[in-house]
């Protein structure tokens, strides 16, 4: 699920878009400074990861990127990112 307020209407996050669960004065404090979203991908699979990086950043994305569930919740409580793109991970 994509979370975003970017009212950008070229942007393919808009498709999905809802209200983000996420702190609203950090979200602020990126929309004053003119910030590009911040996109965290966790994916397993490197080409993917890198294919999706690549994508998004042409989109004027910032990217930050995971490999597994653990990396992902570090780098999510610490970078307090936009919008995560979760792969699959077998339990």
């Amino acid at each position: 699920m994509f979370l975003t307020n970017d009212p950008d209407s070229s942007s393919p996050l808009n498709f999905y878009r809802e209200v983000p669960n996420v702190k609203k004065n950090l979200m602020l404090s990126r929309r004053i400074h003119n910030f590009p979203p911040l996109v965290l991908v966790v994916e397993d699979d490197n080409d993917t990861s890198l294919m999706l990086k690549y994508l998004l950043e042409l989109w004027k994305y910032q990217v930050i990127l995971a490999v597994d569930d653990e990396q992902a919740m570090h780098l999510a409580e610490s970078c307090q990112p936009d919008v995560v793109l979760l792969d699959n991970f077998p339990k």
